[in-house]
């Protein structure tokens, strides 16, 4: 199985972050980094070599776009350049892959950077249809519809283009934020969030649903303990 993971790369300050989550992986892959914007030019300058090296203009769907017609043939995972990964995010994907699938996060966890995680979507673990996030999508890259111009992370067009959609697992993705939103690709509407969470601590008093320790959110899908702590392994 030809295994790539390709991550756009937009901010020249997280190439050290990319290789970490890359390198982090307990099934090993080739990289691919697609570098656009600000970010063109980057590995060069720090001496990195990639196993494939794209630059491209234009929105993220645009860009994973370049990386899928260079692809052909190969089972395709993609990352974002500001997010975590853990050990077996690779791991599930293999295990999942199938002709005609696309696979992803719909359920996962996401740090503001204080001191617990929210926890969207739980019920959505293992289900089929529906959407799941760009930057967790894997799949053969002829088996992909092409990403399109949305400015959300949720690609539903691409999603309901596609064969068959399948929602892994809450383990091994961290949806990351500062609390300087907007340095993200995708700025967070942070007053929706907070509605959210709001709404869910009324339907789920005990605050199961939404609430963990860093160290619970950041499991293994194996259930291993040791994951360091999110305040301790996230972004620059």
């Amino acid at each position: 199985m030809n295994v790539w993971t390709v991550v756009p790369l937009s901010r020249p300050g997280q190439l050290p972050w990319v290789i970490e989550n890359w390198a982090r992986q307990t099934t090993k892959s080739s990289l691919a980094i697609v570098e656009t914007g600000a970010a063109v030019g980057v590995c060069h300058q720090a001496g990195i070599t990639p196993d494939l090296l794209l630059s491209a203009a234009g929105r993220p769907g645009e860009v994973r776009n370049a990386a899928l017609e260079a692809l052909v043939g190969a089972y395709v995972a993609f990352q974002d350049d500001d997010d975590w990964y853990g050990p077996d995010y690779l791991a599930e994907h293999v295990e999942l892959a199938a002709r005609g699938r696309i696979v992803g996060k719909r359920v996962h966890w996401v740090d503001f950077l204080g001191d617990e995680l929210l926890l969207f979507r739980p019920q959505a673990a293992g289900t089929r249809g529906g959407w799941v996030l760009a930057g967790t999508m894997g799949g053969y890259a002829e088996d992909f519809p092409r990403f399109s111009a949305v400015e959300t992370g949720e690609e539903r067009p691409l999603c309901a283009a596609a064969r068959e959609v399948l929602s892994s697992s809450v383990h091994n993705f961290v949806y990351l934020r500062r609390p300087d939103f907007m340095s993200h690709t995708l700025p967070v509407n942070k007053a929706a969030l907070e509605d959210l969470q709001g709404r869910a601590a009324e339907r789920y008093p005990s605050g199961e649903w939404w609430r963990a320790t860093a160290s619970c959110a950041l499991a293994t899908s194996t259930g291993s303990a040791g994951i360091p702590d999110t305040r301790a392994a996230r972004a620059p």
